[in-house]
């Protein structure tokens, strides 16, 4: 028999797209279908699962009552309800770049908000945090384009510098060569 280094419990997804675990809630992405998912209690991390394929990992809770949710797991639901951004825990709950952002610079513009939040999808959060504060840095107010275009460069390929030994020695060419061959050809052409 294997040695597993988690526990293995079932939990249903209740109605705010979380699951409960020792009274502590975790967030699954909206778009989860199972009544019943998977988690992988590992001891400091907890893996969600649904049909094998995991859906969400989260740092595992160790007090009672609180919650882990993750900002992009609700996309769906802010995208249809923008103005409940302003009032949600998950908002609350999120890197504290991206409410900084919000209430800076986009509290009134909850839609566009959205769409920056929307990156998370292609991207790890990391990376468009990453981007958000660097613009930032550079006087610059993030918005989608922005940032996408961050992101978009951020992925240069690295290439190796190099340089020529100076110590080099060229011959001269000899043009007389290159006017054999162009006289030819014009005899010939």
């Amino acid at each position: 028999m294997d040695f597993c280094p988690y526990d293995l419990k079932y939990r249903k997804v209740d109605c705010y797209s979380t699951v409960t675990f020792e009274r502590n809630a975790y967030s699954v992405p909206e778009y989860c279908k199972s009544e019943m998912l998977a988690l992988k209690i590992y001891e400091d991390y907890i893996e969600i699962l649904e049909n094998e394929a995991v859906i969400a990992t989260h740092v595992r809770l160790f007090g009672r009552n609180e919650s882990s949710l993750k900002i992009e797991h609700y996309l769906s639901t802010l995208r249809n309800k923008p103005g409940a951004l302003r009032s949600s825990k998950v908002l609350k709950k999120t890197n504290p770049c991206f409410k900084l952002l919000y209430l800076s610079h986009y509290q009134d513009k909850p839609k566009e908000f959205i769409r920056i939040l929307g990156l998370m999808k292609e991207n790890p959060q990391k990376d468009v945090v990453s981007a958000i504060e660097s613009l930032l840095e550079d006087g610059i107010i993030p918005d989608y384009d922005s940032i996408r275009l961050t992101l978009d460069f951020r992925e240069k390929p690295e290439t190796e510098s190099f340089s020529y030994p100076l110590d080099i020695e060229m011959p001269e060419p000899n043009l007389a060569i290159y006017d054999e061959i162009t006289s030819g050809e014009s005899r010939n052409g």
